[in-house]
């Protein structure tokens, strides 16, 4: 079975294959760093999406088209972690950004268990059940999110290196101090209230953003 644009959320059939077989080929996930970190990359760039009439469930993430090493990052974890092969991935360019989604029933599952990203980005937020487990996991999700909304550089004196992340949900950004301080890693939240935007002749309002940093 191969995805196609031209039927939109659908699966297009192969001869030979059953209809809709889902690409999640593994009957268990290890709560482990892989998994965390396919997490904080699905919070930072994903979302949930939906289509009645095909009755076909996705995750989508966007990634700026110059995160090539991400977007490979990315497709080796859906591998690692669900047995998710690359001809089940559907990519494709806009203007703006590269798109990757999976129509798979097993994987939305999987994901809602873990992380709520299907009521817009500031209210994601990341469930009881996946803010518990091992170090490795929890560093996982750390690293993911960093990974997909954040970076690790040296200060302007480059006395050491700070992690940053942002996002724009509160709740979020205090599960990821959670996080941040369950591993020992000390943390600070600077608040960035909404203000106006204008590029290109196209203007807006910001909304309000949480920035969290960490001495690494």
């Amino acid at each position: 079975y191969g995805t196609s644009q031209n039927v939109p959320y659908g699966w297009k059939k192969r001869a030979g294959y059953p209809l809709k077989v889902d690409p999640v080929t593994v009957d268990s996930v290890k709560k482990d760093y892989k998994l965390g970190k396919l997490l904080g990359l699905v919070l930072s760039e994903g979302w949930y999406e939906t289509h009645a009439k095909y009755n076909t469930h996705r995750i989508t993430c966007a990634f700026g088209k110059h995160e090539t090493e991400v977007i490979k990052e990315y497709k080796s974890l859906l591998m690692d972690v669900f047995g998710i092969a690359s001809d089940r991935i559907v990519q494709y360019e806009t203007r703006t950004a590269t798109k990757i989604h999976v129509s798979s029933k097993r994987l939305v599952d999987a994901i809602f268990l873990l992380a709520n990203i299907k009521d817009g980005s500031h209210l994601k937020k990341i469930t009881k059940f996946g803010m518990s487990g091992r170090e490795d996991y929890i560093r996982g999700i750390v690293d993911g999110n960093i990974l997909g909304d954040g970076c690790r550089a040296k200060t302007a004196h480059g006395s050491y290196i700070r992690a940053s992340y942002s996002t724009t949900s509160r709740e979020l950004a205090l599960q990821h101090s959670i996080l941040l301080n369950s591993i020992g890693e000390h943390n600070s939240i600077h608040v960035i209230n909404e203000k106006e935007w204008s590029i290109e002749g196209r203007s807006g309002m910001s909304k309000k953003a949480y920035n969290i940093y960490t001495k690494q």
